[in-house]
């Protein structure tokens, strides 16, 4: 049980662990990744399923895709991983 007084200690001990195992904060904010990708880290329509699906069968690049859907080429490519589209092979090397 941490109590009331002890928090700020038990904070700064928890951070100290965690930077010992290698867990870093995240380095980035949403608000600056949403200057570049306003669509970031938003949930998926299905009308935006679709429209990806096609676009890609079409032959439009990951990173014309990114552009059109106005998010990361990573969540793409995860996005097309999980619609069956991209393989995890196909995912590391583009």
């Amino acid at each position: 049980m941490i109590f009331e007084e002890h928090l700020e200690a038990f904070a700064e001990g928890f951070q100290k662990a965690l930077r010992f195992l290698g867990v870093r904060a995240k380095a980035y904010k949403l608000e600056d990744v949403r200057q570049t990708h306003p669509k970031a880290y938003e949930r998926w329509t299905l009308d935006e399923d679709d429209q990806l699906k096609v676009k890609y069968q079409e032959g439009v690049s990951v990173s014309e895709l990114s552009t059109y859907f106005q998010r990361q080429p990573n969540a793409i490519r995860s996005r097309l991983a999980k619609l069956g589209l991209l393989s995890v092979n196909d995912k590391a090397e583009q």
